[in-house]
């Protein structure tokens, strides 16, 4: 069992979950995230999804990709940066099967969705650029240039802003604001 799917179901067995009340459902871009009462994770050492019923129960599932790094829920669906591939997986989260696949560009890290599941970001770190996707169809809606590797995105409780934390940028937060599109660094 790898690290991240010890360390959740250490959290599940617990009792309150408190584990899995610090990742919300699409709302950082994280290797566990939550929808319902499950807690999913990204086995990165096994390349696998795992799902952690209330109960218990542990499900795992091969991730039909390669390098499986961040993940993120919404809609009845999980959304898995495929670093190696170039692409974000797409699974269905009662059955864990890849429903669909998009190409992103080199080097997928983060990846967020919205509270409704309508919109999934993705950082795209050897592009500079974070994508603004439809959940629902896949397409490519905006791209906004975040210079420096983005890895780590985050959207604020009213989903109006979006951060970005960079490998390469000391320190730096770039602050996507979701209106305008307008992309300042702080």
């Amino acid at each position: 069992m790898g690290r991240t799917l010890t360390a959740l179901v250490l959290a599940v067995a617990m009792g309150s979950g408190c584990g899995a009340k610090e990742v919300g459902e699409g709302h950082s871009s994280s290797t566990l995230a939550r929808l319902g009462t499950d807690v999913y994770a990204v086995n990165v050492d096994e390349g696998t999804v795992s799902r952690v019923a209330r109960d218990g129960t542990v499900t795992t599932s091969a991730v039909s990709g390669c390098d499986p790094t961040r993940i993120a829920a919404a809609g009845g669906r999980l959304f898995v940066s495929l670093r190696a591939d170039g692409a974000v997986a797409v699974l269905d989260a009662a059955t864990l099967e890849v429903e669909r696949r998009l190409p992103v560009g080199a080097d997928p890290y983060g990846v967020v969705t919205t509270a409704d599941g309508t919109r999934a970001y993705v950082a795209v770190a050897l592009e500079d650029e974070v994508l603004e996707r439809d959940a629902a169809k896949g397409t490519t809606l905006r791209t906004f240039s975040v210079p420096h590797e983005p890895r780590w995105l985050a959207l604020d409780p009213g989903e109006t802003r979006l951060y970005v934390a960079t490998r390469r940028s000391g320190g730096e937060i770039s602050i996507v604001a979701l209106e305008t599109g307008r992309v300042r660094t702080r």
